[in-house]
């Protein structure tokens, strides 16, 4: 009975400690348990339940508008820092050798940094403007 109820648990003992192998019974590898702690320094970690700080600022970065394009030139900004922002509203015109383009927002929150001015370029990639966001 014993024997039997090994062999029902070695392909989850298998998949436990050997996390990718894709043979279940056929394997080679013995079966050893991972090593414990005990003798060990374990890093402690605090638990926070709630964070000082429920926003967080993020850079709003210049994304991909189109084949080939590569940097564009501001044209027009249509916020400036201290100005609240929603989901889709106009942050600026960018304009490239091939189009003009109204970038849209795509966060909820307040602007805290502009890091170009009008007429400078821009690159694929670059971070537009920072936007504080309250986190959920």
């Amino acid at each position: 009975a014993l024997r039997r109820s090994l062999t029902l648990l070695r392909p989850a003992l298998h998949r436990s400690y050997h996390v990718g192998c894709r043979a279940n019974r056929t394997c080679l590898r013995p079966l050893v348990a991972p090593r414990s702690n005990v003798g060990r320094s374990v890093e402690r970690r605090e638990l926070r339940t709630t964070a000082p700080n429920c926003a967080s600022v993020v850079p709003f970065k210049l994304s991909d508008i189109g084949e080939g394009i590569a940097e564009v030139t501001i044209k027009e900004w249509y916020v400036q820092v201290g100005d609240e922002v929603s989901q889709f509203d106009n942050i600026c015109e960018v304009q490239s050798d091939k189009a003009t383009v109204t970038i849209t927002c795509r966060y909820d929150g307040v602007i805290k940094a502009v890091h170009f001015e009008e007429e400078d370029t821009c690159r694929v990639g670059q971070a537009l403007v920072d936007i504080e966001i309250e986190g959920k």
